[in-house]
């Protein structure tokens, strides 16, 4: 082999170590927040213990993360948190029901500026048990506002990670369950719980409950409802219902407004 050959050789050899330690210490590769794949990227980050996998009647497994580790990863992918605060919005008791609704922001110092995001979590109780919007779990039953509030925090972060996930935190105790259970509570028509809500609700607002839910949310002709009486009203609707005329219990001006338009008044 004369001089030239050698040369070469050698250079080749070194070219390849080179390469094997390029290859080595180029790690995986970070897609750009928002970017496509970036969502998996982030649920790839969760530690066993940060996530919940929950399996479908077909065996199908989901991966729901929970409020620790959405914090956790805020921060290391975002930014540190410079300011973390719940707001109630609303929290309402009676003698067999509770419905506690909270604002939750956080704010992330970024190299760049400041960045601020956030969202709203409710929790709905009655006697005692999760019927709608609820987390699944009855004995946090004496903690509506608690349970408002890391709803909210969860979905907080979820929205900040632009995560293209649920987080465990936020689903219902339906949810939790085979969408072919029997027991699922899933039901077609009011349950008696919401009739009694709806009943209260109504007196309470000086409005007539048997008007009322032949008029229905008043505000176009698709969300017009028409019921013979409280029986027959659909469990969906009865959640809308419920939903309105509790904000009637903040919106004065606008109750004296919705009873005036759509005639509802006792």
């Amino acid at each position: 082999m004369n001089k030239s050959e050698e040369n070469s050789l050698l250079e080749e050899i070194t070219k390849s170590v080179e390469e094997e330690n390029n290859s080595e210490n180029e790690g995986p590769i970070i897609p750009i927040r928002g970017e496509l794949g970036w969502s998996d990227y982030v649920l790839s980050q969760f530690e066993d213990n940060e996530v919940v996998i929950i399996k479908d009647s077909k065996g199908k497994e989901t991966r729901y993360p929970k409020v620790n580790g959405l914090r956790r990863l805020g921060e290391l992918l975002i930014g540190e948190v410079i300011e973390s605060q719940p707001t109630p919005i609303n929290v309402l008791a009676g003698d067999n029901y509770v419905n506690s609704t909270f604002l939750y922001k956080v704010t992330f110092k970024t190299d760049r500026d400041l960045k601020t995001f956030s969202d709203v979590g409710e929790v709905l109780f009655f006697d005692g048990e999760s019927k709608i919007n609820n987390i699944g779990d009855v004995k946090f039953a004496k903690f509506p506002s608690s349970i408002a509030v890391t709803r909210a925090e969860a979905r907080v972060y979820r929205k900040a990670l632009l995560l293209n996930a649920v987080a465990f935190e936020e689903l219902d105790k339906r949810d939790l369950k085979n969408s072919d259970d029997k027991d699922m509570d899933s039901r077609e028509l009011i349950s008696n719980e919401q009739k009694l809500m709806i009943t209260n609700l109504c007196k309470r607002n000086k409005i007539d409950v048997n008007k009322y839910i032949n008029k229905g949310l008043c505000r176009d002709k698709k969300s017009v409802f028409r019921y013979d009486n409280l029986n027959q009203v659909s469990f969906s609707h009865a959640v809308e219902m419920f939903k309105q005329l509790e904000e009637f219990q903040r919106d004065k001006v606008g109750l004296t407004k919705y009873i005036t338009q759509c005639d509802v008044g006792v």
